[in-house]
């Protein structure tokens, strides 16, 4: 997360690399390749651009910070999950 802190903005089309931008409060441009991607995008209420009609689009929307209601979901998510991952032997 050191290195996603130094950014001024995460474009990115993997999954968790758009999770930890949202996590780090970064403003954020999701490139989709899945739809779990755009969904993401959609959670967070971030700029999405779907990869296979990239080239057809006339412009590209700004990345823009991720909705913080969200953030804070991901956040308390990714901590029950740590909580499960540590009763595993």
């Amino acid at each position: 997360t050191t290195t996603i802190q130094a950014l001024d903005v995460v474009i990115a089309m993997r999954f968790h690399a758009l999770i930890l931008g949202a996590l780090c409060h970064k403003p954020l441009l999701a490139i989709s390749y899945d739809p779990k991607v755009s969904q993401l995008a959609s959670t967070l209420n971030v700029s999405v651009v779907d990869v296979f009609r990239l080239a057809s689009q006339d412009s590209i929307t700004m990345p823009v910070p991720p909705d913080e209601t969200m953030v804070e979901r991901l956040r308390a998510a990714s901590g029950l999950n740590r909580q499960i991952l540590q009763t595993l032997p």
